[in-house]
């Protein structure tokens, strides 16, 4: 076990910069796993493709559990 691997606030609370809430990003999650269209959640969310992928594809809010 080192630093990285005990929970910090940062874990808990969203960046006063982030788009999404980490519950957003939980539900996005879920339904990507369920065939969801990147597109269809970029639009409900008001975000960008982009934005979708890298949740999807771990590059953004690697964090969120």
């Amino acid at each position: 076990m080192n630093w990285n691997d005990i929970p910090t606030i940062r874990d808990r609370v969203p960046s006063q910069h982030a788009k999404l809430t980490h519950e957003q990003v939980r539900y996005i999650r879920e339904e990507l796993n369920q065939g969801v269209k990147i597109e269809a959640l970029a639009y409900e969310f008001n975000v960008g493709r982009t934005t979708i992928s890298n949740i999807k594809h771990g590059r953004t809010y690697g964090r969120v559990l």
